[in-house]
């Protein structure tokens, strides 16, 4: 077995991630024009886990495995006050789950992937900027 070299294991830089985020939205979308609801749910969560890992990666958050980006979404949306962004992370979170157990078809994913349009552009443009004051 080959041991891979270091350039191998780092991770993508932030502006990769959130090209991905771009690419994988287009790649929904395909999918889903082709009747293919399993393969457009995994490419709705691609999206959304990419845009989170961009924020992850510039900020220098783990976001190796799935509870981390559940926690960066969690995080994030208590930090600019956004308690929708955490439900929207729910909802879309299922995209993944129905990869594996099927539960939504092509009009069910669509629905989803007109909601994660919004969310990756709101999470993309969270890199670099500075959170809204939390007076208390």
């Amino acid at each position: 077995m080959t041991t891979p070299s270091l350039e191998q294991l780092r991770p993508s830089p932030p502006y990769r991630y959130a090209e991905l985020s771009q690419e994988h939205l287009v790649e929904a979308q395909e999918f889903l024009d082709a009747g293919n609801a399993l393969q457009a749910s995994e490419a709705v969560w691609g999206a959304a886990a990419s845009a989170l890992k961009a924020v992850c990666q510039e900020r220098g958050w783990n976001h190796r495995f799935h509870n981390h980006l559940r926690a960066a979404a969690v995080y994030l949306a208590l930090e600019w006050n956004r308690p929708d962004l955490e439900l929207t992370f729910d909802s879309i979170e299922n995209m993944h789950v129905n990869y594996y157990e099927h539960q939504w078809y092509v009009g069910e994913v669509q629905r989803r992937l007109e909601v994660v349009k919004p969310y990756c552009q709101e999470i993309l443009r969270m890199r670099g900027a500075e959170p809204p004051s939390q007076e208390h």
